[in-house]
């Protein structure tokens, strides 16, 4: 019988160092897309929240100041007293019932305000009114707010301009936003 002899293959050690530098660039460029989309989702998220933010703080103060009878010069609620300014807007609105009709001579105060970061809506209803009261925070991430009226006599002010500064912060960027809007008081 013929010495055979079967020679077993294996990987040498050239082929073992490519396939390794081979995996271990696969691997780079995967976590690389990866990061890359993680950060583009962040940033999405962020700018949709400021902008989703910025929208709700609009709203509540476009709905507030149609309702409203006037602008006035200061309120006490429970919590203390607010005066309306530059960074603070205290309306005066008639009180409604269940059915939405105006209460003759009866009327709630609501305070829209910023402390730090956060913008806030305080309602103090009449016993009588159906509106609900309390402090509610309409936004985490106003960097400033400014109201400006149409007259120096705040009882006769119908037109009040806000200038809403926002930001947040994903990672290490900042996404600023910017929210001019006029208001109009229907009601004055």
């Amino acid at each position: 019988m013929a010495n055979i002899k079967l020679a077993k293959r294996g990987f040498t050690l050239i082929e073992t160092i490519i396939a390794i530098t081979i995996f271990a660039i696969l691997c780079f460029v995967l976590v690389n897309v990866y990061l890359k989309y993680y950060n583009a989702y962040h940033t999405q998220q962020a700018i949709i929240s400021v902008a989703g933010s910025a929208s709700t703080v609009a709203n509540e103060l476009q709905n507030a100041t149609l309702q409203a009878k006037q602008v006035i010069i200061s309120h006490t609620f429970s919590s203390g007293t607010y005066n309306s300014n530059q960074n603070t807007l205290v309306l005066q609105m008639p009180s409604i019932d269940s059915s939405g009709n105006i209460l003759t001579d009866k009327y709630d105060y609501v305070a829209f305000y910023a402390s730090g970061g956060d913008f806030y809506r305080l309602i103090e209803i009449d016993g009588s009114s159906s509106r609900n009261a309390g402090l509610k925070k309409l936004s985490d991430t106003v960097s400033t707010i400014e109201f400006f009226y149409n007259d120096s006599d705040l009882s006769k002010v119908n037109e009040i301009t806000v200038d809403i500064n926002m930001q947040k912060t994903s990672g290490h960027q900042t996404f600023p936003y910017s929210l001019d809007q006029k208001l109009y008081l229907r009601n004055s």
